[in-house]
C-alpha cells in the first residue's frame, strides 16, 4: 500500500513470483483490499491519500491485528517508528529500500 506507483510495480513485479501480491495507492482503497483479499503480510506507506498509515494500522490492530505489518516510509523518525511498532507493525523500514532486503524481511514477518 503506497501512493508510489513505481514503488508499487518495482515491488510487486519483484515478488509476484514468490508471493500474490495486490496493490492499494491510498488508504481507502488499502483498507478495501484488507477486508477482501485478507492479506498474510502488508507492506504500507505512512503517507497515503484519504487515510494514512497510522490510521490504516489503527483498523489492523482492532480487526486484522493478524496481519503482519511492515511499515515502509520515505521520511521517518524515532517517534513515529516507535508509534508504528506499539501499532501493531513488525518492522518500520526507510525507502530506499533494496528488493532482495525486502524479501527477507518479508518472508521473516510471515515465520513470526
Amino acid at each position: 500500500m503506497d501512493d508510489e506507483v513505481e514503488f508499487c510495480s518495482l515491488t510487486e513485479e519483484f515478488l509476484r513470483d514468490q508471493y500474490t501480491v495486490k496493490v492499494a495507492y491510498n488508504g481507502k482503497e488499502a483498507l478495501r483490499q484488507i477486508q477482501e483479499f485478507k492479506p498474510d503480510c502488508l507492506l504500507l506507506d505512512l503517507r497515503m491519500p484519504e487515510l494514512n498509515g497510522k490510521e490504516v494500522l489503527k483498523f489492523l490492530q482492532t480487526y486484522h491485528s493478524s496481519v503482519k505489518t511492515l511499515v515502509i516510509t520515505a521520511s521517518g523518525n524515532l517517534e513515529t517508528a516507535r508509534e508504528c511498532l506499539e501499532m501493531g507493525a513488525l518492522d518500520y523500514i526507510l525507502k530506499p529500500i533494496e528488493l532482495n532486503e525486502l524479501s527477507d524481511k518479508i518472508r521473516s514477518a510471515l515465520e513470526r
